[in-house]
């Protein structure tokens, strides 16, 4: 096995559910500091997870830069998730410290996102990840960034998926308890 291909089955960010498998859409890169990762209006066409360090993001408001706004952002964070719904990025992004992160095309992940309804998409993905009845531990905005969905729809998608008993949403974990049901529900 390859280093390279080891690195991904050591991974144990939240992304690793799907950066773990081989034909995942996300791999991890290294970058150095004060790399530009992606400018505003730039079109968006890569997701970042930002496992370690930190980046600025800064959106220029107008031509006159005092109003411009800069954040800085550290481990666990998404980036350019615009990358899923829109055509380009709302601001720059540039690393202020050497990053580790995952990087997945939109092309790449919209292969692994299901379609369908929310409830159909969070179900298809449960179950093409987990054949037997299980506990996932994901945060929701993670598991919403890898959908494609906002956090508010995947919020939803959960509470119907538990009010029909097919998952158990406790302390942040997410529990399998019908895999089959769940099939059919992702199924349509």
């Amino acid at each position: 096995m390859a280093a390279e291909e080891e690195k991904r089955y050591s991974c144990h960010c939240p992304l690793a559910p799907v950066c773990s498998r081989s034909d995942g859409p996300y791999h991890e890169v290294h970058v150095e500091k004060n790399s530009l990762l992606y400018e505003q209006g730039e079109e968006a066409d890569k997701v970042y997870y930002l496992k370690e360090g930190k980046v600025s993001l800064k959106r220029a408001i107008s031509s006159n830069h005092a109003l411009d706004s800069t954040t800085t952002i550290g481990d666990h964070t998404f980036l350019g998730i615009e990358a899923m719904s829109k055509s380009a990025y709302k601001e720059s992004a540039r690393t202020e410290t050497p990053v580790v992160m995952c990087v997945g095309t939109r092309d790449e992940i919209e292969k692994m996102t299901p379609s369908g309804s929310a409830p159909q998409r969070v179900a298809s993905w449960l179950v093409d990840r987990f054949e037997k009845k299980q506990t996932v531990q994901i945060p929701r905005d993670v598991l919403a960034g890898l959908l494609g969905m906002h956090p508010a729809s995947l919020s939803r998608a959960l509470r119907k998926l538990a009010n029909e008993k097919l998952i158990n949403l406790s302390h942040g974990a997410l529990v399998v308890l019908e895999p089959e049901e769940l099939r059919k529900k992702a199924a349509g």
